[in-house]
């Protein structure tokens, strides 16, 4: 109760956001108060008897508030306090706080003509700004990125660093990822990129600390566990290695991570309790089964070899949660105490969540603590049920011959790994959908099939990196561990090829997963009482007298009515969150009450999304010359729009900065039809746009000339360009095709890259009368580029109400030309600055724009 009352504390404080700096000093006087208080009256023994538990409650309350509210204040001198809203060229000293993790190149835009730089990622304490004289102190963390494959620094080293400051960046487009949060919850408020080792200079190494020792540790640990692969290329292994022995979870990569993930077991990557419980056990079969030692000795020897893995394991809250679960456990076996699961999973939570309370609102610390939690209480149970059968005076037939011995511990190894799995991976799903917005429907069966080769994985890894030295069986175990290594790597990447293997769904709300685990916990602790007043003829005297002496029986004409009446309220519980997930299942997602375009922001680039009240959707472009997969962005928006299909993808023109995101697009939505501009085969020749190759595989590709027109739901597309017939003088650019959308009567043109020529002609039809250039929205050409005289005629004989320009880089000549046009008539956006923008096309009022992802800091 206590660690439940500083979580509520924590929660409040979080809803409330930091109210100043005296609250922080006002709860924690409360909070002390409320302590002596509950211990005068214990010790005095006044009061009523639940007053002292009732005020350590209290306690807990005002102290987890205090604690949050201290981790949000920032001192004035903190390095956030200084960030710019464009990145800052400058030079920071400081102290590397975080093991530096090397990166391979990662390219995410298969159209990107040069391969990205491989990156060294680590953690900085920032000590203070050395561009000027004298340094100006700061402090704070910043999460740094240098391009390079190496460089000559350690956790612990203090350092100084030359690049670019930078804010972290909130989510940009609907449905996105909020990196600034994500950053925040680990005390990181900035950010800084470096482009090359040369400018990350070490002033001098570790001294004597924990950072010296952790840094130590773990090399030592990294050299013996892959000493092995050291002369063969074999990245994937030892980045497996790496994160699942020795708990260096970002060094996994986005590789295995996507692999782990497809294959439903993601959570073997991140140390827990799995693999101390996999260490432990190693460690209690070598000692007590196979040396003969004690229970007392073997404990003590358990917690030596666990203190020796937390030193070189990276410290999140689920290695914490099961390091701290571990030594009680040691603890409770060398003074012989009886195993409380729960309470040492209370502790540990209130021990996290004081030294962090923001880890409360990470999914690591929620899905570690509520599958830790699912597994003490409700597996053994479980377990019991699926185990249970009648046996002649209540006891079970021994094993008459080895066989059966074998067959007999098999079947209960396997069940009880099946009802692990199958109890996590339902507790753990409401948490998964709300937090990633997927899940693998062949989790658990997934993990029972790659469990047994984790476990063997990490026990030999573990005798590898222990008998490295000793020369016939350190080569022994480390090839051992390499064939059991490629065996696991081929099982999860075949895993991850099954059949919806991974499920993109819409994030269920917060409320709904808070009600579902409070409706589990009142179930448990109905079924808890039940199970405590024991059945009808077995009522005890503590349960008679709790309930009362009634009719000649005691308490046994009561027990009936007690069952039905708590049985009726544990199923009407269940029931109102059944039919809950139903509604939300069945219901639409929440889509826009208007036709809605939204230009996304996708930096040098162009991805237009338009969406309807029926659920359907378009995609006008979907291309970046940034290394990042705008496919995945365009389908994340359009769910998070409520689109069910993708009806239409326009492809405006030749250029892989508007088609990029097109084969993720076309393999993962398969769009109804493909439209491209008749020059558009003939530029791109066979490239590989979706699963047979090709432009136009999936649905059939169509192509769009001017004079063309096509429907979606109620919005009307006219194409205005580009006509058939262009020689090879035209420029791709300016085969770009234009757009006029047309819904509830208001107008939005959509212009892609046309340049001179094709402003000209489209001018000079529009002027001709055989073409209606007019609209409230016009999409900037170019991303807002300015050609002398050829844009201000085109901007005239449009109108328009706003503009909305795609680009990552200030556009001044287009905001001074805008002004010079239209003065203050005429709005212009830029998705530079204000992320995505929305446009919606309301038949009373005028165009809306909003801009919900406008930078807020």
């Amino acid at each position: 109760m206590p660690a439940a009352a500083l979580v509520a504390g924590i929660w409040l404080s979080d809803c409330s956001g930091f109210v100043g700096s005296g609250v922080y000093y006002v709860t924690n006087v409360m909070s002390a108060a409320a302590i002596i208080a509950a211990v005068i009256l214990t010790l005095r023994r006044k009061g009523p008897p639940g007053l002292p538990a009732a005020l350590v409650l209290l306690a807990a309350l005002f102290f987890g508030y205090a604690r949050h509210q201290h981790a949000l204040h920032l001192p004035e001198r903190h390095v956030s306090r200084f960030l710019a809203d464009e990145p800052m060229l400058t030079r920071l000293a400081g102290r590397i706080v975080a093991q530096p993790t090397a990166f391979p190149s990662d390219k995410r835009n298969p159209f990107l003509p040069n391969e990205p730089s491989p990156r060294v990622r680590f953690v900085l304490d920032a000590t203070e700004f050395v561009t000027t004289e004298p340094p100006t102190p700061t402090c704070g963390l910043l999460r740094v990125s240098v391009e390079a494959e190496s460089i000559d620094a350690d956790m612990g080293d203090v350092v100084v660093l030359t690049g670019k400051l930078y804010r972290p960046r909130g989510p940009r487009n609907p449905g996105e990822m909020d990196w600034a949060r994500w950053n925040r919850l680990q005390h990181v408020h900035a950010g800084m990129k470096v482009e090359d080792a040369v400018h990350v200079r070490r002033l001098h190494e570790a001294g004597a600390g924990r950072f010296s020792v952790f840094g130590a540790a773990r090399a030592f640990a990294r050299r013996m566990l892959l000493e092995p692969y050291s002369q063969a290329e074999m990245d994937r292994p030892q980045r497996l290695l790496d994160a699942l022995v020795l708990g260096q979870r970002s060094a996994a990569g986005r590789e295995l991570n996507e692999a782990f993930l497809r294959s439903g077991s993601l959570h073997f990557l991140a140390v827990s309790g799995y693999h101390v419980g996999v260490l432990m056990g190693a460690a209690w079969l070598l000692f007590h089964r196979l040396g003969r030692l004690g229970t007392r000795k073997s404990a003590l020897l358990m917690l030596v070899v666990l203190g020796a893995y937390v030193l070189v394991v990276e410290h999140n809250a689920p290695i914490l949660r099961a390091a701290t679960m571990g030594t009680l456990l040691c603890l409770a076996l060398i003074i012989r105490r009886p195993f409380c699961g729960l309470n040492w999973l209370s502790l540990s939570a209130l021990c996290i969540l004081t030294c962090n309370p923001f880890e409360l609102f990470r999914a690591g610390f929620q899905l570690s603590f509520v599958q830790v939690l699912a597994i003490i209480t409700i597996t053994p149970r479980v377990y019991r049920l699926v185990t249970w059968r009648r046996v002649e005076n209540g006891v079970p037939a021994d094993a008459d011959t080895w066989r059966m011995f074998f067959l007999m511990t098999a079947y209960r190894w396997l069940t009880g790994l099946l009802v692990i799995c199958v109890v996590a991976w339902i507790t753990a799903l409401p948490l998964v959908l709300h937090h990633f917005g997927r899940f693998a429907p062949w989790g658990a069966l997934q993990s029972m099939i790659v469990s047994p080769f984790v476990m063997l994985t990490i026990v030999l890894g573990f005798f590898a990196l222990l008998t490295q030295p000793v020369p016939l069986l350190g080569a022994l175990f480390g090839v051992s561990l390499h064939g059991v290594t490629s065996i696991l790597l081929g099982v999860v990447d075949h895993l991850s090829q099954w059949p919806n293997a991974l499920i993109d769904v819409r994030s269920p709300p917060a409320w709904l997963v808070i009600a579902t685990y409070g409706a589990v916990v009142l179930a448990a602790m109905g079924i808890r009482r039940l199970n405590k007043y024991g059945a009808q003829d077995e009522i005890t005297s503590e349960s008679q007298r709790r309930l009362g002496d009634y009719g000649p029986n005691g308490g046994g004409p009561l027990l009936l009515p007690l069952y039905v009446k708590r049985f009726a309220i544990i199923t009407a519980v269940f029931g109102a969150i059944v039919f809950a997930w139903t509604v939300w299942l069945v219901r639409p997602a929440s889509r826009p009450a208007t036709p809605t375009a939204c230009v996304l922001s996708v930096g040098d680039g162009l991805a237009v999304l338009i969406a309807t009240p029926a659920g359907d959707a378009m995609l006008y472009d979907v291309g970046t010359l940034h290394n990042f997969d705008v496919g995945e962005t365009a389908i994340r928006a359009a769910r998070a729009m409520g689109a069910d299909k993708l009806d239409a993808l326009v492809i405006s023109h030749a250029n892989f900065d508007h088609f990029s995101g097109a084969p993720t697009v076309m393999n993962k939505w398969s769009p109804r039809h493909c439209f491209v501009n008749p020059y558009f085969q003939a530029a791109v020749g066979d490239a590989p746009f979706g699963p047979r190759g090709g432009p136009y595989s999936g649905s059939g590709g169509l192509t769009l000339r001017a004079g063309d027109r096509f429907r979606l739901g109620d919005i009307a597309a006219d194409v205005l360009w580009p006509p058939e017939g262009l020689d090879d003088t035209w420029e791709a650019n300016d085969r770009s095709i234009v757009l006029r959308i047309t819904a509830n009567g208001r107008r939005m043109l959509l212009t892609g890259d046309i340049e001179h020529a094709a402003l000209r002609e489209l001018v000079r039809r529009h002027e001709a009368g055989e073409i209606d250039l007019r609209a409230d929205v016009l999409l900037a050409p170019h991303h807002g580029a300015v050609i002398p005289g050829e844009t201000a005629a085109f901007y005239r004989a449009v109108s328009p109400y706003c503009v909305v320009s795609s680009a990552s880089r200030k556009r001044d000549k287009l905001t001074a030309l805008m002004a010079e046009l239209f003065g203050d008539d005429v709005r212009l956006f830029s998705t530079r600055d204000a992320g995505a923008v929305m446009i919606n096309f309301d038949r009373e009022t005028a165009v809306a724009v909003e801009t919900p992802f406008i930078r807020s800091d």
